[in-house]
């Protein structure tokens, strides 16, 4: 079975020659090998060369005069700005369930077989006497056509649980299932993902998220959510923040991730932890538009889900740029306002925008005026 190329056909011919040249086998392999066979656009290129891939990806990148990022202990290279990861032919031991891999060069077929799934397995030829050659020594093939997930050896999932979560993933984007051993070495063996750092997974459900969650019913399905001990949204509420964010243009993973931790202080990332902070001491029978105003745009969905107000929170959308003060802190402070009433009434002028009685910089003057005189009033 031979493959045709498409838009990647000139970079993954480049990729052929220099490895004819350096006399290295090379192979467009994993997620790339797995999309080009289904016929789906690839968002990025994997190569994996049977001899030194950091030697390979050093020598193609001066060649294209692009930066390089090499990572020696997993023999990787990486060129970001062509979206390719280069790799030499790897085998892998686990010192320990859930640990990172010690990793050493490998045969073709040790390569194979240290893959999640075989479906991820499958390699294209990029080698002249067989260019664009399916190889399959794991089955994967068969296991693509008939939509299954299937793990390599018994003790994959307890090597690096994170490959239940990406497996879902899979489970979401394309409507595969597992099979039915690889289902049952899930079920057994969900438990070691509590051996796996809370980055590497929380790293997986991001990736669950960008793809707008597709995947978060076979968490729940699974029991992953209590292992997690995530908050899973219901089908009423990730609709609501999925059409949310395609009415108003915003990506919705930032709120779905959110949602997920909304009780949880595991969650330290500086623009996630700020956001909810907000979004948590919002009053919960009253529009603020002074708070709203802080929130980031990326998770305003989740406001939406969360609070009774849906009419404000479309409004504001529509109207977020024209809610501000055209007088600054400085000019306030000129009319004779103590410093520290400045602030408070800063937040008093765009509360009085937001309610259609203040609308432009001599409304705001005026405004300023009335409460000077109360302010001078009250202090007699």
């Amino acid at each position: 079975m031979f493959v045709q190329l498409k838009d990647e056909k000139e970079l993954l011919e480049e990729i052929s020659s220099l490895g004819e040249e350096l006399n290295e086998k090379v192979y467009l392999v994993g997620g790339p090998a797995r999309d080009k066979i289904l016929n789906l656009p690839l968002k990025d290129i994997d190569i994996m060369v049977l001899g030194d891939g950091i030697r390979f990806a050093k020598e193609f990148a001066k060649r294209k005069k692009k930066r390089i990022k090499i990572f020696y202990e997993f023999l990787t290279a990486k060129i970001d700005d062509l979206k390719i990861d280069f790799s030499t032919a790897r085998k892998e031991f686990y010192p320990e369930y859930g640990s990172l891999p010690v990793v050493s060069k490998g045969s073709f077929e040790e390569d194979a077989r240290r893959r999640d799934f075989t479906i991820n397995a499958i390699y294209i030829s990029l080698n002249k006497e067989n260019f664009c050659e399916v190889i399959d020594i794991v089955g994967g093939l068969n296991d693509l056509k008939n939509g299954l997930l299937r793990i390599l050896h018994n003790d994959s999932f307890k090597d690096d649980a994170t490959r239940i979560l990406r497996g879902i993933r899979f489970i979401g984007r394309f409507g595969f299932r597992f099979d039915k051993d690889t289902e049952i070495k899930l079920n057994e063996d969900k438990v070691y993902l509590q051996n796996i750092t809370f980055e590497r997974i929380l790293r997986e459900l991001l990736l669950l998220c960008e793809e707008e969650g597709k995947g978060f019913k076979w968490l729940k399905y699974y029991g992953i959510d209590d292992i997690l001990n995530i908050k899973i949204p219901d089908e009423r509420d990730k609709e609501e923040i999925l059409n949310f964010s395609r009415k108003h243009n915003i990506r919705p993973e930032k709120s779905l991730l959110l949602y997920l931790f909304f009780n949880d202080e595991r969650l330290k990332i500086k623009e996630y932890r700020r956001n909810l902070n907000f979004i948590k001491n919002f009053p919960e029978n009253r529009f603020d538009i002074n708070r709203i105003l802080k929130i980031e745009k990326d998770f305003l969905p989740l406001i939406y889900v969360k609070f009774p107000f849906k009419e404000e929170i479309e409004k504001f959308i529509k109207l977020k740029n024209e809610i501000k003060t055209e007088l600054n802190g400085e000019e306030i402070k000129s009319f004779g306002f103590p410093e520290k009433d400045c602030g408070r009434i800063k937040k008093e002028i765009i509360e009085e925008r937001w309610k259609g009685n203040i609308k432009n910089k001599k409304d705001e003057i005026d405004y300023l005026k009335r409460r000077l005189y109360e302010h001078r009033r009250n202090e007699k």
